[in-house]
């Protein structure tokens, strides 16, 4: 079987851009601040500043999965 891979591309911007525009991200979309090098994922619902950073917090990448082998 061969491997195959693909870009994954993701929201960049500078904390001080992301929670100006306060945007509500897509489920599962990715955003990387910059200067802070830190990582949010949407949940469709909740604006930026709200959203926890990955590895902090409540954050729980699969919360809306029923079955994960």
């Amino acid at each position: 079987m061969a491997i195959e891979f693909r870009n994954i591309q993701m929201k960049q911007d500078t904390e001080n851009n992301f929670k100006t525009v306060n945007e509500i991200l897509k489920a599962g979309e990715p955003a990387f601040e910059l200067d802070r090098l830190r990582l949010k994922i949407g949940d469709g619902s909740t604006p930026y500043i709200d959203l926890p950073y990955v590895g902090e917090g409540d954050f729980i990448l699969f919360s809306n999965a029923e079955n994960i082998d």
